[in-house]
């Protein structure tokens, strides 16, 4: 059990690790005792990938190659990548 004094009705987690399952609840406490846990809520710990760096293109008679590099995941493995013309 992970103890904390707020007196709010807020917190903030600012050490969590990307790509990692965390369990919240929230107890009441006073004088007496803890209150009975509220619902258990299951977060993952992630962002939408980082934008591909080193974006290049070559152009081969008819056709044309797009390369780039590995974006950071942010916490979930990229599962695609889309390639856009505009």
């Amino acid at each position: 059990m992970l103890a904390i004094n707020e007196t709010g009705f807020e917190y903030k987690a600012l050490t969590l690790s990307a790509g990692t399952k965390y369990r919240f609840y929230v107890q009441a406490h006073n004088a007496f005792d803890y209150s009975v846990e509220s619902n258990t809520v299951l977060i993952l710990c992630a962002t939408k990938p980082a934008v591909p760096t080193a974006v290049t293109s070559a152009n081969l008679a008819n056709k044309v190659v797009i390369a780039w590099g590995l974006p950071a995941d942010n916490g979930l493995p990229i599962e695609s990548y889309g390639v856009f013309i505009q």
